[in-house]
């Protein structure tokens, strides 16, 4: 990588001034460890500067993200984003800015001098807009580009990364059908709010009833295979929950009758009263208001059931059409259109004007404007605090009224007091609902599954959540294809689509992509907003059916648990995490538009599952982890949630819209400030102290385990002291017993008048005139040493064999030592015969005792006879004492 030029105002300037080709000198770096698995490199940019920030490195496009490498060879988040979160991009040119803005002027400088940026801008689903600087004369740029024009004109479902993204087997879902049909039983048998959420933590798992469990009162629902091959409804799930008073030929009457055959059907029971949640398309009346249909009508009053209380008074029935009232009735010039009160016993309908997708769309679009307009490092690298000339107060008065001209937050609140009020319909009223738009997939999921949630505790749980939006989101066909802006399956005989990746299993496949099949990648500004071209696309590349709706619906679960704290397991950063990795079709949990589309595909059997990969990062930071929501209190909230409108006044959620816009200064982590939620304060706090708990926690089990190393050290050395003590004591008694037997053998020995003398022996076997360690003569006495004891002692444990004489008068009498025998340390003499057995005194042996060298003798027995007593027999021949009167003998054991 070429070196810029570190004195300059910015990278982006430097690369201003360098007009020469470089890519014959750039070196290839290796950026394999950067990558994950199956992520292959396709093109590579050096000497980038990503603008937002104003730093330099490397920008490459792998076969997953656009991924943007500083120079410290670290990937830089907020300039690398998955390829399916990109929205569009775009390739620029300006003039940089060579001195600051005027006072009172609104443009953000002079961009009239200097030579023209090459600029990449990149606009993502997730908020972002990134801008890459390149080095001009290079074809860097243009191979970035034609590298992301090939992935967004791509219509092939298989090319996603979800396909190839190399997960472990241990990665893959189970049969999200099977888990429908439990949830289904547990709606069915509910017999109470609290059984309705259980209230326990993700790793218990919740044994589901049968249906054969299900009590009298509860079989008046049903589960119907009325759509298992999905002629019924080409967008419903291949099991529906129906009224068992309407047989199966019924509902496929009342298919013709609703929009896209979206008959409905319930989502929710309530345990207590009974009361139903249900959903569906809108009624084919028509302009004149005029269609009815006796097989829908039937069905619609069935949702009703019995009050549970055995009033005679008929259970009310709610119609919540989301549209406002003017759209439902132009789509009645369409064939469409919405329910007659005169037709439908006990019914009221209810508009509660919420807008469709392309409004939202425009929304969304300019929220996002807004957040690079005013946030703290926008995509032109320049602050808000130095743009929009003026003082400060009209800058703040022009931001707030771009938040506001967005609609962003009202459309947030609409949805979210809608929610509220259906939920307090079946609680306080109990009265059914039921809730359609036009098709049903689109607002109608946002209400369902909202009101569900302020409903139902166990929704509130991880295993809640994902039930919750494999029912309502996934299972009943939200078009996720479409309003993500992905390629599809369609199921039809052939296309452009061919069998990729699954020539083994026989499916042929038409792909399409409405967002993709555009000819022109180059597309204009976030910011523009055009009519709808032939081919379905608008100039600024977004196509009709693109709309974040499931990101707003992820938006207002978070100012509930803003509202909420306690009430949710889960934290706003796993709805961070979860909306991020939907976004990033790194799994094939939200692929295609239908359940009928993912069976088709296979798409449970060749990609990863995305719930399965979430708990699994659970699993790895157990409790401490921040998907939990350290502040939930399962005993809190174990019923309904019923707020008022009045308190579900959303703010700007700062996890998700703020972390590119104000990636520095503020910590989401951390802190947020109060102004911001005191709900998300009140988490990231409490995840603080927690993890300071966690921290002294650890330092204190550190802690008592060295403390506990140190008293079992501590007790083995009292034992090994205690030991030596013991021994001492054993020695010294052993000492003191030595001594009294050297005293008693010397008092023997001066008795008999003999002289001893220890020598070391000498080559060829004699003893005699060997090195004399020790000798002594009692018939003197005063003792007398030739060598000084302490020198005996030194050479007292030498192995070399030792010659001891004894002598009485001018006999003398050698004893040969020659080893220790295995009777406590006892040397054998050259006569002894019998090695493995002492016979001391009668064979002439030695003993080397603790404190002195001398004759071992029974101390007791010599004290007690006289020299004249004969004790000491001759072991040989020898001559005898003078006197004549005793016998001279030698000693029968020296030591």
């Amino acid at each position: 990588m070429d070196t810029f030029n570190a004195s300059s105002e910015s990278w982006l300037d430097t690369l201003g001034w360098t007009s020469v080709e470089t890519n014959s000198v750039m070196l290839a770096q290796n950026y394999e460890e950067l990558l994950g698995p199956s992520e292959e490199i396709k093109a590579e940019g050096h000497a980038v500067v990503l603008v937002n920030m104003d730093v330099a490195g490397t920008v490459l496009v792998t076969n997953y993200r656009l991924m943007f490498v500083g120079e410290d060879q670290k990937v830089v988040p907020l300039g690398t984003i998955p390829l399916s979160t990109i929205e569009k991009f775009q390739e620029l040119g300006d003039k940089p800015s060579q001195q600051p803005p005027p006072r009172n002027s609104s443009a953000s400088g002079v961009r009239d001098q200097g030579p023209t940026r090459h600029l990449l801008q990149v606009v993502g689903k997730d908020m972002r807009i990134i801008v890459y600087g390149f080095r001009p004369r290079t074809k860097q740029r243009s191979s970035v580009f034609d590298a992301l024009s090939r992935f967004l004109k791509s219509t092939r479902l298989w090319d996603l990364h979800a396909f190839n993204s190399g997960l472990p087997p241990a990665y893959k879902s189970g049969s999200s059908m099977s888990r429908l049909r439990a949830e289904y039983v547990r709606i069915i048998s509910a017999t109470g709010n609290k059984t309705d959420g259980p209230a326990r933590r993700p790793g218990l798992t919740r044994s589901s009833k049968s249906v054969k469990d299900i009590r009298p009162e509860q079989s008046w629902w049903r589960i119907s295979e009325v759509n298992a091959n999905y002629t019924l409804c080409t967008t419903y799930p291949s099991r529906l929950i129906v009224p068992s008073s309407v047989s199966d030929e019924e509902i496929t009457q009342a298919s013709v009758f609703r929009g896209r055959g979206r008959i409905p059907a319930l989502c929710w029971r309530h345990g207590e009263n009974g009361a139903v949640l249900a959903r569906s398309a809108q009624p084919r009346i028509g302009l004149m208001m005029s269609s009815r249909s006796n097989a829908d009508e039937k069905l619609v009053a069935a949702l009703c059931p019995p009050l549970s209380n055995g009033s005679p008074q008929p259970r009310k029935l709610y119609i919540a059409d989301a549209r406002p009232k003017t759209n439902a009735l132009v789509n009645g010039a369409k064939g469409g259109g919405f329910e007659s009160s005169a037709n439908y016993l006990q019914c009221e309908v209810v508009f509660l004007g919420i807008d469709n997708i392309h409004i939202m769309r425009n929304s969304l679009t300019k929220l996002r404007d807004y957040l690079d307009l005013h946030g703290g490092a926008s995509s032109d690298g320049s602050s808000s605090l130095l743009r929009s000339g003026g003082w400060w107060g009209g800058r703040m008065a022009a931001a707030v009224s771009a938040l506001g001209d967005s609609g962003w937050l009202t459309h947030v609140h609409s949805i979210l007091s809608s929610a509220a009020w259906i939920a307090g319909r079946l609680v306080l009223e109990s009265a059914s609902v039921l809730v359609h738009c036009s098709d049903g997939w689109d607002r109608t999921p946002q209400l369902i599954s909202l009101a569900e949630l302020l409903l139902d505790p166990y929704y509130r749980t991880f295993r809640g959540f994902q039930a919750l939006v494999e029912k309502e989101w996934i299972s009943f066909g939200h078009p996720f294809a479409d309003r993500l802006g992905t390629p599809t399956f369609t199921g039809g005989t052939g296309g452009t689509g061919g069998t990729h990746g699954f020539e083994g299993l026989g499916i042929t496949s038409e792909c399409t992509s409405p967002v993709r099949n555009g000819s022109n990648a180059a597309f204009s500004s976030s910011s523009s907003v055009a009519a709808t071209s032939p081919s379905g696309i608008t100039p600024s590349g977004i196509t009709t059916n693109y709309s974040p709706v499931f990101l707003q619906w992820a938006d207002c679960v978070s100012q509930l648990l803003r509202l909420y704290p306690r009430a949710f397991e889960y934290s706003s950063a796993f709805l961070v995490d979860f909306i991020d990795n939907v976004l990033s079709c790194r799994f094939g949990n939200f692929l295609c538009n239908s359940e009928k589309e993912r069976v088709q595909a296979n798409i449970s059997d060749t990609s990863g599952d995305l719930w399965t990969y979430l708990e699994k990062v659970r699993s790895a930071g157990k409790a401490q982890h921040e998907h939990y929501n350290l502040l939930y209190d399962p005993t809190k909230h174990t019923g309904p949630l019923l707020p008022p409108a009045a308190a579900l006044s959303p703010i700007l959620w700062p996890q998700f819209y703020l972390r590119w816009a104000c990636p520095s200064g503020l910590s989401f982590e951390g802190s947020i400030p109060t102004a911001w939620g005191q709900g998300g304060d009140l988490q990231n706090e409490a995840r603080i102290w927690s993890r300071s708990f966690s921290t002294l926690q650890k330092a204190k089990e550190r802690a008592e385990g060295k403390l506990l190393e140190l008293q079992l050290a501590r007790r083995t050395l009292e034992e090994q002291l205690q030991s030596e003590r013991q021994h001492r004591t054993s020695l010294m008694t052993e000492a003191g017993q030595a001594q009294q037997e050297s005293a008693a053998l010397k008092r023997v020995l001066q008795a008999m008048g003999c002289k001893i003398r220890i020598s070391k022996a000498q080559s060829g076997g004699n003893y005699s005139e060997g090195e004399v360690l020790y000798e002594e003569d009692y018939n003197d006495e005063s003792d007398s040493f030739s060598r000084g004891e302490q020198d005996a002692d030194r050479n007292r444990t030498s192995t070399e064999p030792l010659a001891v004489s004894v002598t009485f008068g001018g006999d003398q009498t050698a004893i040969h030592v020659r080893r220790t025998c295995g009777m406590d340390g006892a040397l054998v003499c050259s006569g002894s015969h019998d090695e493995d057995i002492c016979t001391w005194p009668q064979s002439g042996c030695a003993r080397l005792g603790s404190a002195f060298v001398g004759l071992k003798a029974d101390f007791t027995a010599l004290e007690q006879l006289s020299i004249l007593d004969g004790y000491f027999a001759p072991h040989h021949q020898g001559s005898a004492s003078s006197s004549g009167d005793a016998a001279a003998s030698q000693s029968p054991g020296v030591t």
